[in-house]
């Protein structure tokens, strides 16, 4: 094969492959949770270049000392959060095989890499005709199998943290090791 050959044969496969290579989707919220040792309902308080602090007005799972957190943004993009007094269900991302959850905060979760993420997801809170949802998440809780997923109410939010428990040793592919 001649390099002109050759070069337009890379060019095909690159193409040919390039278009069926995309990003995982999102994971939905009950996936989140068994990584998810503490949850809680929370309202920013100040913000900055740097940081954010969030009051924690309700604690929904597991035990937090304080009345306010403050997080660093893990990305630029993260900067954009509401105005004080929004408010936002937060979850924990960590677990013994990636590790604790790091001081930093996302909105919403990223799509590469969540499996490893260690730190906090700030989900927003919206009301549409009188009930409250967790903005940029949805989920399979309640749908029938062949269904898409559905915006997550903060009620049904609420009743998944309380059935899928925390499970801390999980491994990278999600799997619990055995000790």
């Amino acid at each position: 094969m001649d390099h002109v050959s050759r070069g337009i044969f890379a060019i095909v496969l690159f193409f040919q492959f390039s278009s069926v290579v995309r990003a995982s989707p999102d994971y939905l919220f009950e996936g989140l949770l068994p990584r998810a040792e503490t949850a809680f309902i929370g309202r920013i308080t100040r913000h900055t270049e740097q940081d954010v602090s969030l009051e924690i007005t309700e604690t929904l799972r597991g035990d937090i000392r304080q009345n306010t957190l403050t997080f660093r943004y893990s990305a630029y993009d993260d900067r954009r959060l509401p105005e004080l007094d929004t408010p936002f269900l937060v979850i924990s991302q960590g677990d013994n095989y990636f590790g604790k959850p790091q001081s930093r905060i996302s909105l919403g979760q990223y799509v590469k890499g969540q499996a490893g993420y260690c730190g906090w997801i700030a989900f927003p809170l919206r009301v549409d005709r009188g009930v409250l949802y967790l903005d940029l998440i949805s989920t399979l809780a309640g749908q029938e199998p062949a269904e898409n997923p559905a915006r997550l109410t903060l009620s049904k939010a609420r009743t998944l943290i309380q059935r899928i428990p925390y499970k801390p040793d999980l491994n990278g592919s999600g799997v619990e090791q055995l000790n």
